[in-house]
């Protein structure tokens, strides 16, 4: 059975924790066939590397701002891609992994994870409903087998109702509830589980 965002799993609770850094969300659409197969045929999919840091973290923040409304107050579109720029650099120096869906050679979308957390998976919203979250999703989970691990966890802001659409859609379900506490108020986020199989 899978769990909607106002519906509770019997077994688990809701913890709380502080965040020391921004979430790194979920930016994708809802679950549903491709729309234009030929679109997402036409896009280039590989293994990122440190040298796309810079159009990962321009993506990151347009896709937050496309997603989210806003950016944190005081904060420019530059200053906040400078910050994501210095986060990606180490990420993607360190033991994660990352792919990236380009455009004629632009990143329009990119997936993240570490062990088997994954992390982050963002779409510019032009590129959202027609099957590239999928495919981004598909090449995590399988690289998250191929290192052993069958399961995938990850967190879903439980506002964010088009991801939460779109993961239930491919099989996760909810394990637990967090709330977590920044200095700019709480929110509570969807700790969700998924097979690394559901990748075929």
């Amino acid at each position: 059975m899978r769990f909607g965002p106002h519906q509770r799993k019997e077994g688990f609770g809701v913890r709380r924790r502080t965040a020391s850094l921004p979430h790194a969300s979920m930016s994708i659409e809802r679950g549903s066939p491709i729309r234009d197969a030929t679109a997402v045929q036409a896009l280039h999919f590989r293994r990122a590397t440190v040298e796309d840091a810079a159009a990962i973290a321009a993506v990151h923040v347009q896709s937050h701002i496309e997603t989210y409304g806003s950016l944190r107050e005081g904060w420019s579109f530059a200053t906040a891609v400078e910050w994501r720029l210095g986060l990606w650099t180490q990420a993607l120096a360190e033991d994660g992994f990352a792919f990236v869906a380009l455009d004629l050679g632009r990143v329009v979308g990119f997936g993240h994870a570490v062990g088997d957390r994954l992390t982050t998976l963002y779409l510019l919203a032009t590129y959202q409903k027609r099957g590239v979250g999928l495919r981004l999703l598909r090449l995590l989970l399988n690289e998250v087998s191929a290192r052993g691990y069958a399961l995938v966890r990850f967190n879903v802001l439980a506002s964010n109702v088009n991801a939460i659409g779109f993961y239930e859609s491919q099989g996760a379900e909810v394990v637990e509830r967090i709330v977590v506490e920044k200095p700019t108020g709480t929110r509570e986020e969807l700790v969700y589980e998924i097979e690394t199989g559901a990748a075929n």
